[in-house]
C-alpha cells in the first residue's frame, strides 16, 4: 500500500521556476540534494515501510530507518539554507541598489536646493537694483533735478537701462539749457 503523498513526492522532482538562480545560489545543488536524500532514498524507505506494514516486515531496522529520515531532513534544512542565503543576497543587492538611488536622490536634492539659491539670489540682486533704479528716477522727478544718474556699470539689460536714462536726462537738460539761452536771448533784444 502506497501512501497518497508519495507520487507528490515524486512530481516535486523539478525545481520550481521562482527558485532557478543558478549554481551560484547554491540552490541548485541543495535541490538536487533533496531529490538525492529525501525524495529518493527516504521515499523509497517510506514506500518499503508502508508495503512491509501489513506483513509486519518493513525491510530495514530502526537504525537505516533513521539514517533515511535524519538524511531527508537534512536535504530539507540545506535547501532552507540554500534559499535563506539567496534571499539575503538578493536583499543586499536590493538594499546596495536602494543605497544608490538615495544617494542619487539626495545629491539631486542639494543641486535642485543649490540652483534654487543661486536664482534666489540672482533676482534678489537684481530686483535690488531694479529698486534703486525707480527710487532714482522718482527723485529725479520729484525734485526735478535733472543731474541724478543711474549706474552705467556692468553689460546688462540694467546698465543699458541706466546708460539709455543718463542720455536721455543729458539731452533734457542740454533742451533746457537751449530753451533757456534762446529766451534769455529774446528778452534781451
Amino acid at each position: 500500500m502506497t501512501p497518497p503523498a508519495s507520487p507528490r513526492l515524486r512530481a516535486r522532482r523539478r525545481l520550481p521556476p521562482v527558485l532557478r538562480r543558478g549554481a551560484e545560489s547554491g540552490i541548485d545543488a541543495a535541490w538536487a540534494q533533496i531529490q538525492a536524500e529525501f525524495v529518493e532514498r527516504f521515499g523509497a524507505a517510506r514506500e518499503r515501510a508502508y508495503a512491509g506494514a501489513a506483513n509486519g516486515d518493513y525491510g530495514m531496522d530502526d537504525a537505516q530507518w533513521l539514517a533515511a529520515s535524519t538524511a531527508g531532513i537534512d536535504s530539507l534544512l540545506a535547501f532552507s539554507l540554500a534559499i535563506s542565503r539567496s534571499a539575503q543576497a538578493d536583499t543586499d543587492a536590493a538594499g546596495a541598489q536602494t543605497r544608490n538611488k538615495l544617494w542619487f536622490s539626495l545629491l539631486l536634492l542639494i543641486g535642485v536646493l543649490a540652483l534654487t539659491l543661486v536664482l534666489y539670489l540672482l533676482v534678489r540682486m537684481v530686483g535690488r537694483r531694479l529698486h534703486l533704479a525707480v527710487s532714482m528716477i522718482q527723485r529725479a522727478e520729484r525734485d526735478n533735478d535733472l543731474e541724478i544718474r543711474l549706474d552705467e556699470r556692468g553689460r546688462d539689460e540694467l546698465a543699458l537701462l541706466g546708460h539709455a536714462y543718463n542720455a536721455m536726462q543729458e539731452r533734457f537738460g542740454e533742451l533746457i539749457r537751449a530753451v533757456r539761452d534762446a529766451t534769455y536771448d529774446v528778452s534781451l533784444d
